[in-house]
């Protein structure tokens, strides 16, 4: 279903899924409404900075994630390999026992700790949204 609605014009594409889950955060996040960001500015925003937003970190995270549970790797397996890559651009002390949702907001605080401030209502909410995505 998901092919399908992509190929009659029906489906989004990352950046459109990144760009609305920032949207949404600095509509309704008051920690990113003092940022100045208004959901109008986002429009106008490139694919290299959408990139640099927490958003995009937490969709990447979550595809990742989904590519290698598909390949039957195991949680640990699959957040150690994403903290050896994302390592590269911000090192930290992983959580020695987590689950998806808990990496990920160990992984957003550290990559933006600071710049961009992101609530765990909003991350929540950009997991699902990405699982939901990703999954379709």
């Amino acid at each position: 279903m998901g092919f399908l609605n992509r190929l009659f014009g029906g489906g989004r594409s990352k950046t459109d899924l990144i760009r609305d889950l920032v949207k949404l955060r600095v509509a309704s996040d008051p920690m990113a409404h003092a940022s100045g960001l208004t959901p109008d500015a986002v429009d106008s925003l490139s694919k290299m900075q959408l990139n640099t937003l927490p958003e995009a970190g937490i969709v990447a995270n979550v595809g990742t994630y989904l590519t290698m549970k598909k390949i039957g790797a195991d949680d640990s397996e699959i957040f150690q390999r994403i903290e050896s890559h994302r390592s590269r651009l911000v090192s930290g002390t992983m959580p020695t026992s987590c689950d998806l949702r808990s990496y990920i907001k160990y992984r957003a605080r550290l990559e933006n700790n600071s710049g961009v401030s992101i609530s765990d209502e909003s991350i929540d909410h950009a997991i699902d949204e990405a699982l939901a995505f990703l999954n379709g």
